[in-house]
């Protein structure tokens, strides 16, 4: 279950990465006139950067469960 957790959130950061530098591109060719396009550029990079946050939340949440579970693993020896 962990595994596949640590999956999903990988393809997640890759798919937010990708979206990142979409809106770096789409702003850097935006007309700087144009203050619909920049708004909605700002709205979507704040839309960005919660889902950032929820994944970074995420993933914590994912590296204490892994802990857990290797402290609670059995050491055979």
């Amino acid at each position: 279950q962990a595994e596949q957790k640590a999956d999903e959130l990988a393809k997640r950061a890759e798919e937010l990465a990708q979206r990142q530098r979409e809106l770096e591109q789409q702003a850097r060719n935006a007309n700087p006139n144009d203050k619909q396009q920049r708004d909605q550029l700002a709205r979507e990079q704040q839309d960005l950067q919660k889902r950032f946050d929820e994944l970074a939340k995420e993933t914590k949440e994912l590296e204490k469960l892994m802990n857990d579970v290797r402290q609670d693993m059995p050491l055979d020896m």
